[in-house]
């Protein structure tokens, strides 16, 4: 009879361990997806930036970039100082830097991400980085821009006060 019994909770233990094996694979096939998403987002931000300050150089005619960068990676010596290391380049599939050819101050980065999906971002031109910088936003209906929602902070009848204790 204990034979039986002790049988009987070997099968059902390893039913049990075997169920969670499954969730934790399935965990941690989870936690990876999220990294690589993560690590994509990271290098495509800062292959964004690393453009930017490239772009941004002294002596560097009206923002242009060289052509040459046109369909190069975000790891290239074309981006001076501001290339990104090779070894960020693992965390990701790959890299690919596209110029607008007809104005080569306008890119558009694509990262492949391990997670098998591509991350875009389009640069949308100088004067709209200049609108954003300056804290205004474009209003694609009206053709133009418009100037940020005023900052009211003094007189907000919900805003907390602090008050301090005086006695000691």
């Amino acid at each position: 009879m204990n034979s039986l019994y002790l049988s009987a909770t070997m099968v059902l233990g390893s039913l049990v361990l075997s169920g969670c094996e499954a969730a934790e694979r399935k965990h941690y096939e989870q936690r990876q997806l999220t990294l690589d998403r993560n690590n994509a987002q990271f290098y495509l931000s800062q292959c964004v930036q690393a453009i930017e300050r490239r772009r941004a150089q002294p002596g560097v005619a009206q923002g242009r970039l060289p052509r040459k960068l046109d369909g190069t990676n975000c790891e290239n010596p074309l981006l001076g100082d501001y290339a990104l290391d090779p070894a960020q380049g693992r965390i990701i599939e790959k890299s690919v830097i596209r110029l607008d050819s007809s104005r080569l101050s306008s890119y558009t980065i694509e990262v492949h991400g391990r997670d098998g999906e591509v991350y875009t971002y389009v640069d949308r031109g100088r004067a709209a980085a200049e609108a954003e910088q300056a804290g205004t936003f474009a209003d694609s209906s009206a053709g133009g821009t418009v100037s940020p929602p005023p900052d009211v902070t003094e007189g907000e009848p919900n805003r907390p006060e602090v008050e301090e204790n005086q006695s000691q």
